[in-house]
């Protein structure tokens, strides 16, 4: 990917190091091993919510902000279908908002709270540009 999209994503992301609390989570992490296999990987992967800023419930689901480079089907049905999986793994509920890269920068500009505050508290994930954040570890993973 061009610097000028690892730009972007410095830009709209509040670049932080993902805490050791998500680091562990089981089922973020294999959410993110299937949103790397998939043949058209969405540019970005970013946790916002209750569970981005640690004053979640045992039952509070997993809000996921998704950006794709364009909108295409078959990679959409492939992230619900990862969602499906994951969710039958963990017996957790993750939500996901999915967004074009245009309707994203859109959304953005007209300063939709969703966005702004998946900017300011979330924890980016996964991205094209530098990949998965979560770093090797012997420790075996597990839900928050």
């Amino acid at each position: 990917m061009a610097d000028a999209d690892t730009v972007w994503y410095n830009e709209v992301m509040n670049a932080r190091p993902l805490p050791s609390r998500l680091q562990r989570d089981r089922a973020l992490r294999l959410f993110i091993e299937k949103v790397k296999q998939l043949p058209r990987p969405p540019e970005m992967v970013v946790l916002y919510g209750s569970r981005a800023r640690g004053d979640h419930r045992p039952d509070s689901d997993y809000d996921l902000l998704v950006v794709l480079s364009e909108k295409d089907a078959q990679t959409i049905e492939q992230l619900y279908q990862a969602v499906q999986d994951v969710e039958m793994e963990t017996i957790r509920a993750i939500s996901l908002l999915i967004r074009t890269r245009e309707q994203y920068e859109v959304a953005r500009s007209r300063g939709e709270r969703v966005l702004r505050d998946a900017e300011e508290e979330g924890y980016l994930l996964w991205s094209l540009s530098s990949g998965s954040a979560f770093e090797p570890s012997g420790e075996k993973a597990k839900s928050v």
